[in-house]
């Protein structure tokens, strides 16, 4: 009985010194890409008043959005598009390029700006919105995810700005957590998995889309959880693994990053 106890007693403390170890790490990391989205969106903010108080050039908007990236390294991409027409005129576009910052324009060519999520969704609900992660094929031709704020005058849309921000910089980030044989996962506000370990899951899989291959309700209703905002510490069956274990063998905490409605899963 002695014995018996004093091993429940070890594995309850060693259960509570686990979970606040992992949580004080998800706090931190979800601070640090809160810290990040959030200069991002002050950024973008301060480019649409200057834009909208000084009437520039396509070359000069191209010019400052280039100054922006100098200037603030998480930012992967800038646009600008002023004007309420639906087809607009120029569009400069600067992102960071293998070489250098590059430059074009997303009004010349087949760029589909028009119905991109990141043009349609603050142009019909005239507010700021964290678009879903997507490959920006014809554009920086990246994983990315992009803050969008329109410029609204007399309650109409008058144009818009965005910064993008690249995933691949998010899963460099995640996988320099310090844990163990541990890992950590992203999920958008769709249950997409944003970052993991497993690249084929990145924009490929959600976590409901795994749950309904691997027939695991449970695995349903957590992913449910977690896009909704929740936040716990829960037993947890590792399914990127072949091998999985009959029953949970691991840890899971999770805590949503509030700034775009993200889940981390560590």
């Amino acid at each position: 009985a002695v014995v018996g106890y004093g091993w429940r007693a070890s594995r309850d403390l060693l259960e509570e010194e686990t979970k606040e170890r992992i949580l004080a790490v998800a706090d931190a990391t979800v601070a640090r890409i809160d810290a990040v989205t959030s200069g991002v969106e002050k950024v973008v903010r301060e480019t649409v008043l200057l834009m909208d108080r000084f009437s520039l050039t396509a070359e000069e908007k191209a010019m400052l959005l280039e100054d922006k990236l100098r200037l603030h390294g998480e930012l992967f991409g800038m646009a600008a598009s002023l004007g309420s027409t639906a087809i607009p005129g120029a569009v400069p576009y600067v992102y960071r390029g293998p070489g250098g910052l590059v430059r074009t324009d997303l009004a010349s060519g087949a760029y589909p700006m028009q119905i991109m999520d990141w043009y349609t969704i603050p142009r019909e609900l005239l507010r700021s919105v964290w678009s879903e992660p997507y490959f920006d094929e014809g554009g920086g031709n990246a994983v990315m995810a992009t803050y969008s704020v329109p410029l609204v005058k007399e309650l109409a849309f008058a144009g818009i700005v965005t910064g993008d921000i690249s995933l691949e910089w998010l899963t460099e980030l995640l996988g320099t957590l310090p844990l163990g044989s541990g890992y950590a996962f992203l999920l958008s506000r769709n249950g997409t998995f944003i970052s993991h370990p497993v690249r084929d899951f990145i924009m490929n899989e959600t976590v409901f889309s795994i749950a309904e291959t691997l027939g695991e309700p449970s695995l349903r209703e957590l992913g449910k959880h977690m896009v909704r905002g929740g936040s716990g510490f829960v037993p947890f069956r590792d399914f990127s693994k072949k091998d999985r274990d009959a029953t949970p063998s691991h840890w899971l905490a999770f805590l949503p990053v509030p700034s775009t409605g993200w889940s981390l899963g560590i």
